[in-house]
């Protein structure tokens, strides 16, 4: 109920926010879960939002763990579905915690979940894509994989734009492509893990370009 009422007031201010809102592909969001969403991160703040409220079905999000910093804050983050990441950048010492990450996604797509993850793995304002990290395809083949190749995880590319970055009353460009089904992946995954990754998330750098 709290995720609905929140959805509701984000896509109002969104509305307010920008000038206009372009929207191509909504024909791509799979209408059967589990699936994951994977975008480009041009803005920290507005990104996961203006994908969100395009998406009917309740998703969860993966967030640097710096953001949980404080413990009050981490629990208002973690009450609407934020999950924390841990980067190298922030701090090498708690990348062994990300395992405890991977097994909550994977139990989570199992159970029909949806996740929404930017595999650039930093914000930046600039008009390029920068070259995206393998987490995306380790989730979506893992999860394949703790449940004996019976759960097909789709992963739903997602570009974004704007026309003068974030800045108030902004154009804002947001287009789905169409998803990749981690099960074409299954047979080359069972006998070459780090190659079948690395060619998952070629395809899915390429399909968010």
């Amino acid at each position: 109920m709290i995720y609905s009422f929140l959805k509701s007031i984000v896509r109002l201010a969104l509305k307010v926010y920008f000038k206009k809102i372009h929207i191509k592909g909504l024909e791509n969001i799979p209408d059967k879960v589990p699936f994951l969403v994977v975008a480009n991160h041009p803005s920290s703040f507005l990104a996961p939002m203006s994908i969100a409220v395009l998406i009917p079905q309740k998703i969860s999000f993966l967030a640097k763990a710096t953001m949980f910093s404080n413990k009050i804050v981490a629990s208002i983050l973690r009450g609407i579905n934020l999950v924390p990441i841990y980067r190298a950048a922030d701090n090498p010492a708690m990348l062994n915690k990300n395992q405890e990450v991977f097994n909550a996604c994977y139990k989570k797509l199992a159970n029909d979940g949806v996740i929404m993850m930017f595999p650039e793995g930093t914000s930046e304002s600039e008009r390029k894509l920068r070259k995206i990290k393998t987490g995306a395809a380790r989730i979506a083949l893992g999860t394949a994989q703790e449940n004996n190749f019976d759960v097909n995880v789709k992963i739903l590319p997602v570009g974004l734009n704007y026309t003068k970055s974030s800045r108030f009353k902004s154009e804002i460009f947001i287009e789905f492509g169409k998803a990749i089904e981690a099960k074409d992946y299954f047979e080359t995954y069972k006998t070459g893990e780090i190659e079948t990754v690395k060619q998952l998330t070629s395809n899915i750098e390429k399909s968010i370009t």
